[in-house]
């Protein structure tokens, strides 16, 4: 699932410039930074929820925090820890910190405000164009004039024309997109003059030419910046400030701003990150974020502030003497807790099972959404949230701690939605040891020696028990290769005669290393419901020929993952034959057209991790013939343990059948909506265009909605309703029915992925709840945890540590001892959190105090940014 390398790399960060052309002046040659701020919103308040005799002590003194929404912390004891014993060393504390996957550049800006202010940033044509292009034309910059400003203005005036444009165009029927640009042409006499020397402004657009989509194109020409010479509407200023041969010239003529972050760090970072040839190594990108840490620390503006990571590692290393500290992470597990399946020889299949017709007929993908264009995100390269960096640090922290003592392990990864994918796990460390851990000695050597001298396809019928990469076993990308070869791919619009005889340079890159898992092929639809509905891959043939009912898909994915079943268990359950595999394909690199004919799928930055469901070669717990969570399950299943074991399978799987019986009713109404908003893309697709989609939330909560072609005209949503799992499940089983061969509409597909997503997501929180419980069972086993408390702190999206709180407080009689920050942040706000007194000295936790029970006053409720399932 493609998150950096298995999640979509992100393309444009939106980017404004501002092209001055002015005199020669020397005091124009270093300009200062433009400042123009939009009114902001007052700084958020933090609550802490606390007793009144701990209302009544000193004033908190130490410095507040900033990384997650809030911090959560629940008191109360599972397993039998307690036993009525008064001793309150006993008691187990639980500190939720819910975040919203934000930006580690965003959470490490100076005075905890997330969001940077905009304004003119100084920069050359070079700059801009060529240090991303000379090596590289392909990626190209092409330029579009948007707008002209009235002659005889100011360079101040005509910036705040500019940014004026730039906003009311915003707030129009259709909205800014992408770059922009200006250019300032001083009167011939006027130059040399003051820099208060008045000209014309011309506003333009700009973007990468393999940008420039259908939705960029409208009454004016766009121009490749390589080629300015038939562009007879652009200035010449502006022809000659492009020109790389002009621009030392006429250097001092011009002045040129970018409409930008003026947090330099922050916007020389985020432009490497998005129009860098290269990506920015973790190191660096660390190093970095450290740096900026070490600035919020010294208190050089205002007051200090501590980030999440180093409040952490300080409380665990002042109290390790009485405290025994867990962390959970929404991340990838790791590969040493991992086994990799192998069939037998005699099982091993020696040719493979290529894709259906349906399969290969699903269309190529479509341009993605303006709306839904993450391009101008840089944490969309997937390696720069905050949560990553939290995981490099601690995880590098971890390896060391395995590799020097015995000590238990302490931090724990829970998200198995790409497991597998090996440049899903940030950290180069970890990176580096898949291949360690998981294949033979035969295997690495297989992989090494690319040009063995043995033809792939033939050395896998000779060793089809041995593991190599997906490019080499995936049968369809063995036809693929045949194909090529024999000169019969057709070239996607051209002719008949057309041959495609070499691959995309994108193929022709290293493969990155997947391992395939079951988690991570069910769990990557999630990725193409929620963020790329635009990328055709397709479960519904998988439900329909290898699952067949909603009931025996409900079977199977419970011995799957949840009740302790055996993974040969739960494959016993599917239909898995020489007729039906050919569906257990979810995309093929072949594109199937009218007349038996093949195109090779350009699948650029959606290359599908998992591209069919792993019946021979899977990841497993390690040395076990179970998944990771059915593992848990199984491990938890003593007298003192299965009790609560047991309960979180059945307040998952109710949450399931809630969820199932009516998606868009039983959904999370703060951070979900991802359902509703895909079932109106594809059942409604008229309303799904016509429409504000930035918040999903909203979306399931409104009645009503306006358009936004016509802003007298409203939409009502509360007549569209989400059948139910086992209606849509009937759909996909009367598609096939039908014609087998044809590929599934994409109402089909949908709800396919709305089932697939509602087992999924609830997945990870129970994996969570089963996790902690192994932390406590371990902990109370243990002779050196003897006399310490335990503390286990989970860092995770909102979603789910509210999931974790729902099920502690209510099926376990956790209390609420704290509750710092808020769930619901506006992006301007000061989002600092002051966390009480007894988080910075955690043997107070244990302290006999009144708690604040679920009852107390709630927070607003909303949706913080990212704050979703994801």
């Amino acid at each position: 699932m493609p998150r950096s390398g298995c999640v979509p790399n992100g393309s444009i960060l939106s980017k404004l410039l501002l092209f001055t052309s002015l005199s020669s002046s020397s005091s124009l040659n270093h300009p200062q930074p433009q400042r123009f701020f939009r009114p902001t919103a007052a700084f958020g308040k933090t609550r802490t929820l606390s007793s009144p005799l701990r209302m009544m002590k000193t004033p908190n003194t130490n410095p507040p925090i900033v990384g997650p929404n809030y911090v959560q912390v629940l008191q109360g004891s599972i397993l039998g820890r307690n036993n009525g014993n008064s001793n309150t060393s006993n008691k187990i504390s639980l500190i939720l910190c819910g975040e919203s996957h934000e930006d580690a550049i965003d959470a490490t800006r100076r005075g905890g405000v997330f969001e940077g202010d905009e304004g003119w940033v100084s920069q050359t044509a070079a700059q801009m164009f060529f240090t991303t292009t000379r090596n590289h034309p392909s990626d190209a910059w092409c330029i579009q004039l948007w707008a002209t400003t009235p002659r005889h203005q100011t360079l101040e005036r005509v910036q705040e024309w500019a940014e004026d444009k730039i906003f009311e165009e915003d707030d129009e029927d259709d909205p800014v997109f992408g770059q922009i640009a200006l250019l300032f042409e001083v009167k011939e006499e006027a130059r040399g003059l003051a820099p208060s020397s008045r000209g014309t402004g011309y506003l333009m657009r700009i973007l990468p030419k393999k940008r420039v989509t259908k939705q960029h194109n409208n009454d004016k020409p766009w121009h490749d910046i390589r080629n300015l010479n038939d562009a007879a509407n652009l200035p010449t200023a502006v022809k000659e400030w492009i020109s790389p041969s002009q621009n030392d010239h006429n250097k001092n003529r011009y002045q040129s701003f970018e409409w930008g972050d003026l947090d330099q760090q922050a916007f020389e970072l985020n432009q490497q990150r998005l129009f860098g040839q290269d990506e920015i190594p973790t190191d660096e990108l660390d190093r970095i974020i450290r740096q900026r840490k070490a600035i919020l620390q010294s208190n050089i503006e205002g007051e200090p502030l501590w980030t999440f990571d180093d409040w952490l590692a300080h409380v665990r290393e002042q109290f390790s003497d009485q405290t025994e500290l867990h962390l959970i992470l929404e991340a990838s597990i790791p590969p040493w807790q991992l086994s990799l399946h192998r069939p037998s020889p005699s099982q091993a299949k020696t040719t493979a099972t290529t894709a259906a017709e349906c399969i290969r007929q699903v269309p190529p993908d479509e341009e993605p959404e303006e709306q839904d264009d993450d391009g101008e995100d840089p944490a969309s390269d997937g390696i720069g949230t905050y949560l990553d960096f939290v995981y490099r640090r601690f995880m590098e922290e971890q390896i060391l701690l395995d590799n020097s003592s015995s000590s238990p392990q302490w931090v724990h990864c829970v998200d198995g939605r790409d497991l597998g994918c090996a440049s899903a796990t940030h950290s180069p460390t970890v990176q580096k040891m898949w291949e360690k851990q998981l294949l033979t000695d035969e295997e690495r050597e297989r992989l090494l020696n690319k040009d063995g001298g043995v033809d792939d396809d033939e050395a896998m019928s000779a060793t089809p028990n041995v593991f190599v990469p997906d490019s080499k076993r995936n049968p369809e990308q063995s036809f693929l290769r045949q194909l090529q070869s024999e000169n019969k791919l057709v070239v996607p619009g051209g002719d008949e005669d057309d041959d495609a005889t070499e691959m995309d340079s994108d193929e022709e890159e290293e493969e990155e290393l997947t391992f395939p898992s079951f988690e991570g092929f069910f769990g990557q639809a999630t990725e193409y419901l929620y963020y790329s509905p635009h990328v055709h891959l397709s479960y519904a043939p998988f439900l329909a020929k290898c699952v067949g009912s909603m009931n025996r898909w409900h079977q199977f994915f419970t011995s799957l993952f949840f009740d302790g079943a055996t993974i040969s268990e739960a494959l016993q359950l599917l239909t898995l034959t020489e007729s039906t595999l050919p569906y257990a394909h979810v995309r093929s690199p072949l594109c199937m057209l009218p007349g038996g004919r093949y195109h090779a799928r350009s699948d650029g930055e959606h290359y599908i991790t998992y591209p069919y469901f792993p019946h021979e070669f899977y990841l497993t717990d390690k040395d076990s013939d179970r998944t990771i969570s059915s593992n848990l399950y199984h491990r938890l299943s003593s007298p003192e343990t299965n009790e609560l074991a047991k309960k979180a399978l059945e307040w998952t799987l109710k949450r399931i059948k809630q969820c199932c019986a009516d998606p868009k009713q039983a959904d999370d109404e703060e951070c979900g909506g991802e359902w509703f908003e895909a079932y109106l893309r594809a059942f409604h697709r008229d309303i799904y265009n016509d429409i504000d989609r930035s918040d999903s939330a909203q979306l399931l909560q409104r009645a009503t909605v306006k358009s936004i072609s016509n802003r007298k005209k409203k939409y009502n949503l509360d007549q569209i309703s989400i059948p139910s799992m086992a209606d849509g499940f009937d759909t996909i089983l009367k598609h096939f029915e039908n014609d087998e061969h044809v590929p599934p509409t994409p109402q089909v597909e949908t709800m396919a992925k709305i089932l697939l997503d509602i087992y999924v997501s609830n997945l990870l929180d129970y994996v969570t709840i089963l996790q902690i419980a192994h932390i406590v069972a371990s902990h109370a086993k243990s002779t050196m945890a003897e006399n310490k408390h335990l503390v286990i702190c989970c860092y995770m999206g909102s979603a789910h540590t509210r999931a974790v709180a729902n099920f502690f407080q209510y099926q376990c009689n956790f209390k609420q001892r704290s509750f710092s920050g808020k769930t619901d942040w506006d992006d301007d706000e000061k989002r600092t959190i002051q966390l009480p007194g007894d988080l910075w000295n955690l043997p107070q936790l244990v302290a006999e105090q009144s708690v604040v029970s679920r009852n107390g006053r709630r927070q607003r409720r909303g949706r913080g940014k990212g704050g979703g399932r994801r």
